[in-house]
């Protein structure tokens, strides 16, 4: 009952006045907020620790939580080295009143005495909170180094009060004396912060997702002004709530679209699923035509032509293919001289996209004013500039032989 008592008062009796023994901290002021208030100094913790306090300061670029061992010099008397501070918690720029600044994995460092310094960056310069000294006790049952040092009397020495460092430094063995196996008697149970069931009151209409990131699925949404009960606080250090929704499914919501109300001390640590892995993107393949466009039949108007009077040629376009063709298509008809290969006239036309077995009749007027009375040959060509994709290129050209007339030549 006696050690029960002494773990209840030595937060609030000893554990402030060993801190400022250590480095004594004036507290920021006017509008500016920087503390630790769980844990409290002497506590004993284990495993995953929350750490709450409040970082409220103008300018604010980030803070963060760090720890670093106690030596000790004399029966009861825990002081820090020089450096070793090693990193408690992620960083954060979001501000905080009174709510979870990270978590604390104990299990990294050994069982011992340690002090936690709050650094807050904020406007160009760095700010401090420490809380001191804090035990780890991962393993109650192995004997703690710190036995032998930390057995003092418990008893005032005479001429000193009560109230002075001498009492601290006996009231402190006489703890971790008994934590540690040195006194052969149970240790007291450490007081837990009671869990007071926190919600999350969504600030707008929010999504809540299988993982404490954007890179997840959501699982369902909060509505601007409904609450939810929070079950968890990510592991990751992103400060994502793990919460329950009214049709009981579960998942992550961010902080920065949510308030909290309620205490958050003692939450337990949720390990949010692997990030689903982003799915490859699958080339598109190009789509293969399936028109084959082909010139079916030709003939000039009149028959034969005669030398310098306006004929028509008739030509006939057909799509042959299981598809459409993609686009328009260009014809092309040529009258040319046999004998020499001289084009006498030239004229073109445009078919329309054709359906499969669709056909199409262009008519190209041309005007031949050489050679007459020698044989010519009207050379029409479908697709000729391969405007767009067919399968058979090999039927896209027609011919038709004549003789032109003299006429008026």
């Amino acid at each position: 009952m006696k050690r029960l008592l002494l773990l209840m008062v030595l937060p609030v009796l000893v554990g402030s006045a060993l801190a400022q023994q250590i480095e004594p901290l004036t507290p920021p002021t006017g509008t500016e907020q920087i503390a630790i208030t769980y844990p409290v100094p002497v506590l004993a913790v284990s495993g995953q620790v929350t750490i709450a306090g409040t970082v409220s300061v103008p300018n604010l670029s980030n803070y963060f939580v760090e720890f670093r061992p106690l030596a000790i010099t004399g029966p009861g008397t825990p002081t820090p080295p020089e450096g070793n501070w090693f990193p408690a918690t992620l960083p954060s720029n979001r501000p905080v009143t009174n709510n979870v600044l990270g978590v604390w994995n104990t299990t990294t460092a050994p069982d011992g005495l340690y002090e936690l310094r709050l650094v807050v960056i904020a406007g160009g310069r760095t700010q401090f909170f420490r809380v001191s000294p804090v035990r780890i006790l991962n393993n109650p049952e192995a004997l703690s180094p710190f036995a032998s040092v930390l057995a003092a009397p418990t008893q005032t020495p005479p001429g000193v009060s009560p109230s002075g460092p001498a009492a601290t430094q006996a009231a402190l063995a006489t703890l971790f004396a008994s934590q540690s196996g040195a006194v052969r008697t149970p240790a007291a149970p450490q007081p837990t912060p009671a869990l007071t069931g926190p919600e999350v009151v969504a600030n707008t209409n929010a999504n809540v997702r299988l993982g404490d990131s954007v890179a997840y699925p959501t699982v369902g949404s909060l509505l601007a002004g409904a609450r939810a009960p929070i079950i968890g606080i990510s592991s990751t250090g992103s400060g994502w709530y793990f919460i329950q929704l009214p049709n009981g499914r579960t998942g992550f919501i961010s902080p920065s679209v949510v308030r909290v109300e309620g205490s958050l001390l003692g939450i337990q640590v949720v390990t949010p699923p692997p990030v689903p892995a982003t799915p490859t993107p699958v080339a598109t393949a190009t789509p293969v035509t399936q028109a084959d466009l082909a010139l079916s039949g030709i003939r000039p108007e009149p028959n034969p032509p005669v030398c310098l009077q306006a004929f028509n040629v008739f030509i006939n376009a057909t799509n042959f293919g299981s598809g459409p063709s993609a686009g328009p298509a260009n014809v092309r008809v040529q009258s040319v001289h046999v004998a020499s290969g001289t084009v006498a006239s030239s004229g073109t036309a445009q078919v329309p996209v054709l359906a499969p077995g669709q056909n199409f009749v262009v008519v190209i007027p041309l005007n031949v004013g050489v050679f007459y009375n020698e044989g010519h040959e009207l050379v029409a060509t479908i697709n000729f500039d391969n405007a767009v994709p067919d399968t058979n290129p090999a039927n896209n050209t027609i011919r038709f032989s004549y003789t032109l007339a003299q006429g008026g030549c």
